[in-house]
């Protein structure tokens, strides 16, 4: 599930969504704990699992 989570986050964050809707979606109290979530992976695996998203988005 937490894959989920990041992949939604990192999705968001990519889609230009602020930082404070990202934080309201998932229920953190903190901009800073948000923040840090989004920075748990590197850039080229952020883009990776995006990429993955969106094939599997356009399959369905």
């Amino acid at each position: 599930m937490i894959y989920a989570r990041h992949t939604a986050a990192t999705v968001l964050k990519k889609a230009n969504v602020p930082i404070f809707q990202i934080q309201e979606s998932l229920g953190h109290t903190k901009p800073e704990t948000t923040k840090n979530y989004l920075g748990d992976f590197d850039d080229d695996s952020k883009i990776e699992v995006t990429k993955s998203l969106m094939r599997f988005k356009k399959a369905i």
